[in-house]
């Protein structure tokens, strides 16, 4: 299934995942893994409330992704 969302990265997350690939391949994997599932079905998501209001978010143990749906650039 293709995707009509590109996905855009914080520096901070770039940097996260550029560490990671060094450290932990298989980590890094399954991150890869949740993102592509969140390009493919984005609202099939938590949204979240409070401070973060806005996000939503993807549970994959051990890590939480947390991303916004950016609809007039098609970007998350």
């Amino acid at each position: 299934m293709k995707s009509n969302f590109e996905v855009a990265f914080s520096k901070k997350v770039s940097k996260f995942l550029k560490k990671l690939s060094k450290s932990d391949e298989k980590q890094l994997i399954i991150i890869l893994e949740s993102i592509n599932e969140i390009k493919s079905k984005p609202y099939d998501s938590k949204l979240l409330k409070g401070e973060l209001a806005g996000k939503r978010r993807k549970r994959k143990d051990p890590y939480r992704i947390i991303f916004q749906i950016n609809k007039k650039s098609n970007e998350i």
